[in-house]
């Protein structure tokens, strides 16, 4: 079999297919298929004089000298650019600062129509644990803060309180203030069977344990 001459290829033309004048394609226009045209090209030139082809067009000159490109940046656009966006995250803060001053106003206010529907035992149990009872019937109901499955059905077995099942049945309006939610929930659960029975169709329900049933009690 064959056997080159790495030294012969890199510095000499050859005339085989399998070798190639390496040193002559990096240098100069060869005659050996190379240069000019196609994939194989006078490496050398390719990298520092202009060639009509679209892989490699005066690489060395492009890297060293200023052209003339869209790319280009306009320093008093950008500065521009900068001023009008820091001008839109400011109003957006005062925006945000205006919606929670509102929202706090709004808040307050459900909170005092709240209390003043509860009993003085159900005020401080809110202000103090987060939650207050109501009897409805038979049942024990327990209304936590939060808006979503937030109320539960209590039962006392051997001297503690066992939640049996919790019911989820927040506001529609998304942003509405929790203590005006909580009052809903009391006035649903309050407002008769018929109410009780609305609360109950369009809650969703979690069973959580089943008490222990006494004799006599259903």
């Amino acid at each position: 079999m064959p056997v080159y001459n790495p030294w012969y290829d890199w510095t000499q033309t050859s005339a085989s297919t399998t070798t190639i004048n390496t040193w002559q394609a990096w240098m100069a226009n060869g005659t050996t298929g190379l240069t000019g045209v196609g994939n194989n090209l006078n490496t050398w030139a390719a990298w520092t004089t202009t060639y009509q082809i679209t892989y490699a067009d005066r690489t060395w000159v492009t890297w060293n000298e200023p052209v003339p490109v869209a790319a280009v940046l306009d320093l008093a656009e950008v500065r521009r650019q900068q001023e009008a966006y820091q001008r839109r995250r400011d109003e957006i803060g005062r925006e945000n600062e205006e919606y929670n001053r509102r929202r706090a106003v709004a808040v307050a206010k459900a909170k005092a129509l709240l209390l003043d529907h509860l009993e003085p035992e159900q005020a401080r149990s809110y202000e103090e644990h987060g939650h207050f009872d109501l009897e409805v019937g038979s049942r024990t109901f327990r209304i936590n803060r939060g808006s979503h499955g937030n109320v539960q059905e209590l039962h006392v077995q051997d001297g503690k309180e066992l939640v049996i099942r919790s019911f989820c049945i927040p506001s529609r309006i998304w942003n509405m203030p929790e203590p005006d939610v909580h009052l809903t929930q009391k006035l649903m659960l309050e407002g008769g069977e018929e109410s009780l029975r609305e609360f109950h169709r369009i809650a969703n329900i979690t069973e959580r344990a089943r008490p222990r049933l006494r004799a006599g009690v259903v």
